[in-house]
C-alpha cells in the first residue's frame, strides 16, 4: 500500500509540474501583451503608499495625486526615452558620414578599374566588383527584411505607451 500511495504522489508533484511549466511558458509567450501591466504593477506598488499619505495628511483626492504620479512618471520615462534617442540620432550622424565616404569608395573603383585596364586584368576586377555587388545586394534585402521586424516592435512600443499610464492611473486611484 506503502509503495501505491509514492506513486500517486510522484504523479501529483510531475501534475503540478507540468501545470506550472505550462503557466510559466503562456505568461512567456504572452509577455509583451502583459507588459503594459507588469508596468502598471510595479508603479501601483512602488507608489500607493505615497498616494494614500497624500490623502491623510494632505486631503488630496486619490485621482488627483494618481494623475500627478502618473504625469510625472510619464515625463521621467519619456526624459529616458529622448536622451536615448538623442544618443541614437548621433550614431546615425555617423552613419550619414560613412555614405558621403561612399562616394569616395567609388571614385577609387573608377580609379582602380581604370589602372587594372592597363594592366589587362580587368577581368578579375569585374569578378571582384560582381561579387561585391552581390554581397552589397544580399545586405540590403538583410535590412529591408529587418525593417518589417523593426517597425513591428516601433507599433509594440507605441501601444505600450499609450496603454501603460491608462492601467497605471486606473490602478493607483483604486489601490487602496
Amino acid at each position: 500500500m506503502l509503495e501505491k500511495e509514492r506513486f500517486i504522489c510522484k504523479k501529483s508533484y510531475l501534475f503540478w509540474l507540468f501545470i506550472l511549466a505550462v503557466t510559466i511558458l503562456t505568461f512567456y509567450k504572452i509577455s509583451s501583451v502583459l507588459l503594459p501591466f507588469y508596468i502598471a504593477v510595479f508603479v501601483t506598488v512602488l507608489f500607493s503608499g505615497i498616494i494614500s499619505e497624500c490623502e491623510k495628511k494632505f486631503h488630496i483626492p486619490r485621482a488627483i495625486s494618481s494623475m500627478i504620479i502618473t504625469l510625472l512618471f510619464c515625463a521621467f520615462v519619456m526624459s529616458c526615452i529622448y536622451a536615448l534617442f538623442n544618443v541614437g540620432t548621433k550614431a546615425t550622424g555617423s552613419v550619414v558620414k560613412i555614405n558621403s565616404d561612399k562616394d569616395i569608395v567609388g571614385n577609387i573603383s573608377i580609379l582602380i578599374g581604370n589602372l587594372l585596364q592597363k594592366f589587362e586584368i580587368e577581368n578579375t576586377f569585374n569578378l571582384l566588383a560582381n561579387q561585391f555587388s552581390d554581397l552589397v545586394a544580399d545586405n540590403i534585402s538583410f535590412i529591408v527584411s529587418n525593417l518589417v521586424g523593426y517597425s513591428t516592435n516601433i507599433i509594440g512600443t507605441i501601444f505600450l505607451c499609450i496603454l501603460s499610464p491608462i492601467v497605471m492611473f486606473m490602478m493607483l486611484k483604486d489601490s487602496h
